[in-house]
């Protein structure tokens, strides 16, 4: 019968084989660690980058727009507007979103009861961000520049309030439907404004929107930037 191994003659690891067993783990757990520590850079810049335009449109849902309705329609770019600070001159709305990244466009009428109504607040919104990058842009359906005029003195006792660039579609109200830019957004009753962020449209608020509200003010502090100085 074989005698049992005594204590003095189990075989113990080297010196040397303890310090190769300690780098190898060592070096496992660097290399897990820095793994995993790009990913977490990788994903807190990724999320970084999502984060203003997910909670914006969180914000914009909770206000009653609907969201996430894709790319402008390449037909409405190229619509031109006449511009009644040029008399004579038109702009096209492919003008804008090429040179912002926050576009809100509103279309109103002066014969819309609640356009009037809305009309002081859209203002006020317009000039409360003007110190950020975004682009407001009120579309008139009236059926001549002069109409929208009256319209806006009486509304906001302005006939061309400040912050906004006032366009008339020159197909009015009853105008030829295929040329009307709002039937281009799918627009039928007025008013409606459309954020479009980034060339895609954010929201779409269909009727008044609360434009002094506090959520729609973090909407605007999320997507519109500060404006950096220019040089002097």
């Amino acid at each position: 019968m074989r005698k049992p191994m005594s204590k003095s003659t189990v075989p113990t690891p080297t010196t040397a084989a303890l310090a190769a067993q300690a780098s190898a783990s060592r070096n496992r757990w660097l290399i897990i660690g820095g793994a995993a520590l790009f990913i977490l850079v990788f994903f807190l810049r990724f999320s970084a980058s999502l984060e203003p335009k997910a909670q914006a449109t969180q914000l914009a849902q909770e206000l009653g727009a609907e969201v996430d309705l894709g790319e402008v329609p390449a037909g409405a770019l190229g619509i031109a507007l006449e511009d009644p600070s040029r008399p004579g001159a038109t702009r096209k709305l492919g003008e804008f979103t090429t040179s912002k990244d926050l576009i809100v466009l509103h279309f109103w009428a002066g014969w819309c009861p609640p356009c009037m109504e809305e009309l002081p607040q859209f203002g006020s919104i317009a000039v409360s961000t003007m110190d950020r990058q975004v682009q407001f842009l009120g579309v008139s359906y009236d059926q001549s520049w002069d109409d929208a005029q009256k319209a806006l003195q009486k509304a906001t006792n302005n006939p061309r309030p400040p912050g906004v660039v006032w366009l008339r579609d020159p197909a009015g109200q009853d105008g030829d439907p295929k040329a009307m830019l709002r039937l281009k957004f799918g627009t039928e009753q007025l008013p409606e404004t459309y954020l479009i962020y980034q060339g895609r449209i954010l929201a779409r608020f269909v009727g008044s929107a609360a434009w002094t509200g506090p959520k729609m003010l973090q909407i605007f502090q999320l997507l519109a930037p500060p404006r950096t100085p220019g040089p002097t």
